[in-house]
């Protein structure tokens, strides 16, 4: 059999999208567009809009703080070029702007979206990880504010947890291990970290625990989190370590 795409003409690469900086000014511009598009007109849809323009103006903002801060890394030498310019870039770019398009999104989770964007473009200071940032970026999209703090807060109790011995590590308690985690993550209440807790094991992002009376959790050099977890922290951390000065935005992890 021919094959059904000897007479094909080749595809015009110059519809492909190319400059990076161009397609976040568009996006920014049409921000509160991109938000409100799939409203209707039934009373229910128009109840949306209010919610959703507040989303667009703030994902205006969001998107305007990281054009800054990558053309400060690119002004600096800091951001590899030809990877910006990359297939891989554009895919980690649709689904940042994926998960802006399915509100709510605040400050914390655009700074952990912003963080796997732009620690995968470094020269240095990236994780050494095979996993396409892309894959990071659809995953930290479907995580919520919630979340993304007690997964951090773990990853920050690791740091915590590493000076004391193995058998308090492998031992922790349950109330330990989630007032460690409130402590750190701001949420004060460990019922918090109890809920956001749950979901995250379900997302196989932590361990769950050895004992069914739940008394112990697989705790070692990694905390509780498992290699997705902790390559996704990682990522975070690579971001929170970058020398901003002034200009930098985001939050720290």
């Amino acid at each position: 059999m021919a094959n059904p795409r000897t007479d094909i003409e080749k595809y015009d690469d110059s519809r492909k999208p190319k400059n990076l900086m161009s397609i976040l000014k568009a996006a920014v511009k049409n921000s509160p567009e991109v938000v409100t598009g799939a409203v209707g007109s039934t009373k229910q849809q128009l109840l949306m809009i209010p919610g959703r323009l507040l989303q667009g103006a703030r994902n205006g903002y969001f998107l305007e703080q990281l054009i800054v801060e990558i053309e400060h890394l690119k002004a600096r030498g800091k951001i590899d070029n030809d990877y910006l310019e990359s297939e891989e870039c554009q895919s980690s770019l649709q689904y940042m702007l994926s998960a802006l398009e399915n509100p709510p999104v605040d400050q914390l989770k655009f700074d952990a979206l912003k963080g796997v964007f732009l620690a995968s473009a470094l020269r240095e200071g990236r994780p050494n990880s095979t996993v396409k940032p892309s894959l990071l970026l659809e995953i930290t999209g479907q995580l919520s504010s919630g979340e993304i703090a007690v997964l951090a807060a773990a990853y920050k109790a690791i740091k915590k947890t590493r000076g004391e011995s193995a058998k308090v590590m492998r031992h922790i308690s349950v109330r330990e291990w989630r007032e460690l985690v409130a402590e750190n993550s701001g949420l004060e209440a460990s019922s918090l970290v109890e809920l956001y807790e749950k979901q995250l094991v379900d997302k196989v992002l932590l361990t769950g625990w050895i004992y069914p009376d739940q008394s112990g959790a697989k705790i070692g050099v990694k905390g509780r989190l498992t290699d997705l977890g902790l390559l996704l922290c990682e990522y975070w951390r690579a971001y929170e370590k970058i020398d901003f000065g002034s200009s930098k935005g985001g939050g720290d992890y």
